[in-house]
């Protein structure tokens, strides 16, 4: 009589640790899906941004072109030095746009599941590292801005800086719902 009392206790021990690694596994699933939706969204931010950063170098080259006077004394001739500049300029935001790119659609891919690869998004430390240099030289032209008192100019590189350390913080929240995910992800395949 004594072993069905034991038979019976094992097996509800036995339902009870079945339920709880299914809750477990529940919210893992759930957490998983969440860090992916993260990705995928910020992703879109990553991209979107990257456009809105190119638009703004675009408008910036067209409302105040170089001006042609830098090159009077240096001895250059000022049409070649304007076209070298718009140059460098067009080939560094061209990079910029591409790596942003290909972040924000590997983002994307992870966001959705499908990354065919161990997810690493590679480019998204140079990304925060340009950033931290945008906003370091945003910030020092804010400086300059606040001695000379142009209101004006303070005002549109305050707002410039400001989008700018959103877009930092989306490139964060995007390294940390990476990092997450992985683990997430490391975790659920050994279990």
């Amino acid at each position: 009589m004594e072993r069905y009392g034991v038979d019976i206790q094992m097996s509800q021990n036995t339902a009870v640790l079945s339920a709880q690694q299914k809750k477990q596994d529940t919210d893992l699933q759930r957490e998983i899906r969440r860090h992916q939706n993260t990705l995928y969204v910020l992703g879109i931010g990553v991209i979107v941004f990257g456009l809105w950063t190119f638009a703004r170098a675009f408008l910036a080259t067209v409302v105040e072109p170089v001006d042609e006077s830098l090159f009077a004394d240096s001895g250059v001739d000022e049409d070649f030095g304007v076209f070298v500049i718009y140059v460098l300029l067009f080939v560094t935001y061209g990079i910029d746009i591409l790596i942003r790119l290909w972040v924000g659609i590997k983002a994307i891919r992870a966001g959705k599941g499908t990354v065919k690869k161990k997810l690493r998004l590679r480019g998204l430390w140079l990304l925060c590292f340009l950033g931290f240099v945008v906003i370091a030289l945003e910030a020092y032209s804010v400086y300059l801005s606040i001695l000379e008192q142009d209101i004006a100019s303070l005002t549109n590189l305050f707002i410039a800086m400001l989008v700018d350390i959103t877009i930092l913080f989306v490139l964060f929240q995007l390294k940390y719902a990476e990092i997450k995910l992985r683990k997430l992800l490391e975790m659920s395949l050994s279990g």
